[in-house]
């Protein structure tokens, strides 16, 4: 669940389309969830976040629905 979260957390932070196979290497931590899963595994983990409407792709690569994401969030006290 955390390697996904943090793959649709990505695309949320940039607010720019980005490459599905650049996702695995823009942070540290992420390369770190990533380093012993297949290729295979990103985009199974990209496309349960497109099923459940957290990303979108384009022809560009993987944009994050903000919108959905932040319905998902604790309200501020």
């Amino acid at each position: 669940m955390r390697r996904r979260r943090e793959a649709a957390l990505i695309p949320g932070q940039t607010g720019n389309v980005i490459p599905k196979t650049a996702i695995r290497d823009l942070r540290p931590d992420v390369v770190r969830l990533y380093s012993t899963k297949t290729a295979k595994t990103l985009i199974r983990d990209l496309n349960r976040l497109v099923e459940k409407d957290f990303l979108e792709i384009t022809e560009g690569g993987c944009r994050a629905k903000i919108g959905q994401m932040h319905a998902f969030k604790f309200p501020h006290a």
